[in-house]
């Protein structure tokens, strides 16, 4: 019988806690968070567009696919097309660059707030909790980053990242 090993914060795949305002200014710089917020804002806005052609582009092989087989491929094809915003978030943040196509850019990258690279599981709960707040608030939570120095939003705070410019 294989034996676990326990969960540590070493080997713990989401730490519990999400970050003190003090343990970032710790963990990064100055030089690190300033002017992310707007960064930031401009990495959205092309990650859009790049998720948009990527529908489109879909959505059209699926039309296809959807008249060639009398609408049975359709389903799929619209499921897919459901999860397409968070698969890109989850497989671009979780990889190694730790950063979206938008995000890498504009020069920054995602960071859990002790400093490492958030995995997949974590990429995940990002980004679930970017679209589950903005959802909710028709975006009006955004406005959260306004208010706080380290450019961070809700769903940073509660998934325990940071965004911050990449090292050069």
């Amino acid at each position: 019988m294989a034996r676990t090993r326990p969960v540590t914060p070493q080997n713990d795949p989401i730490r519990m806690s999400t970050g003190t305002a003090a343990q970032i200014d710790e963990n990064f710089s100055r030089e690190e968070l300033d002017g992310v917020l707007f960064l930031r804002t401009i990495a959205f806005v092309i990650d859009w567009v790049i998720i948009a052609i990527l529908a489109g582009i879909f959505g059209l092989v699926g039309t296809v696919l959807g008249i060639i087989t009398l609408g049975a491929m359709l389903p799929p094809v619209y499921m897919a097309l459901s999860i397409l915003p968070f698969a890109y978030h989850t497989l671009t943040i979780g990889s190694p660059n730790s950063a979206t196509f938008g995000q890498k850019a504009m020069g920054l990258e995602v960071r859990t707030w002790d400093k490492r690279r958030p995995g997949y599981v974590q990429a995940a709960l990002q980004t679930m909790l970017f679209y589950m707040s903005v959802g909710l608030t028709s975006g009006l939570i955004l406005i959260l980053g306004l208010f706080n120095d380290k450019g961070r939003m809700l769903h940073d705070i509660l998934a325990g990242t940071v965004t911050i410019k990449r090292g050069r």
